[in-house]
């Protein structure tokens, strides 16, 4: 288990006691003495669960950037002379992109795959939607770090769509937010 993990492990089991998951003051258990050691377990199989989606799916070269959209926008044509390809858009680019915002976790070695993202997304119980799930790797801003975003779709409306988004740091596969919401779109 990573020291991430293992953080979030601990901050959750101390949330647990302040809910009052720990001994009456006349010594008996109340309600919750022997539901802490249960939600414990359930927090360590989670965990457990989680390091074995990161282990069995390690990143690949070239790495998966998974639905992500290059960022980096079109270089400026000039007139009269043939454009230059440039290379496709790498995990690399993303952590420049974060390190240019000041954001943490910039390391793209660090990166854990679009593999173990959606096998996170599945331990994680995000719904299986109407479509495939878009898996997007990108600095997040609302966090300073790079995350990956599991966007899955639960209905199209008239004017839209209905979907859960669950949102991963990218290096220890913590969730960070997870919402349902609606999304307007002039596609549909």
């Amino acid at each position: 288990m990573n020291a991430a993990r293992a953080a979030a492990l601990a901050l959750s089991s101390l949330a647990l006691s302040s809910l009052g998951c720990g001994a009456a003051d006349d010594g008996d258990v109340a309600g919750g003495a022997g539901n802490q050691g249960v939600a414990a377990d359930v927090l360590a199989a989670h965990a457990a669960a989680l390091d074995a989606c990161i282990d069995d799916n390690p990143p690949a070269e070239p790495f998966d950037l998974g639905d992500t959209d290059d960022v980096r926008g079109d270089p400026v044509p000039q007139p009269g002379v043939d454009p230059i390809p440039r290379p496709p858009f790498t995990a690399a680019d993303i952590a420049q992109v974060c390190r240019d915002g000041n954001g943490s976790g910039c390391d793209e070695r660090l990166f854990i795959s679009r593999a173990a993202a959606d096998c996170i997304a599945r331990e994680s119980e995000l719904a299986a939607g109407v479509a495939p799930w878009s898996t997007t790797l990108e600095f997040f801003a609302p966090y300073d770090r790079v995350c990956w975003n599991i966007l899955s779709v639960l209905e199209y409306t008239e004017d839209g769509f209905r979907a859960e988004l669950l949102v991963l740091d990218a290096t220890s596969g913590e969730e960070l937010a997870r919402r349902s919401d609606r999304y307007e779109s002039p596609e549909y």
